[in-house]
């Protein structure tokens, strides 16, 4: 399955395995480096933060946020 990665204006669609996990696309740095984002992102959907050992392929899209921001 394809998921899309948003980070600010920029965007990625990667295919991932079924087992890929969040914690595992957070620390790939050919994506981050592509979408000009740090390290210290984290992962969201819906609003609400994705944990680190949630399946990628449970989601079509996930945005990146830099830890600490909020829309509040």
């Amino acid at each position: 399955m394809t998921t899309t990665i948003n980070y600010g204006m920029k965007s990625a669609s990667q295919e991932y395995g079924e087992t890929a996990t969040i914690g595992e696309l957070l620390a790939d740095r050919n994506l981050l480096q592509y979408l000009n984002a740090s390290s210290d992102v984290r992962a969201m959907s819906g609003g609400a933060t994705i944990p680190a050992d949630a399946l990628v392929s449970d989601y079509t899209t996930i945005t990146l946020e830099k830890e600490g921001s909020s829309k509040a």
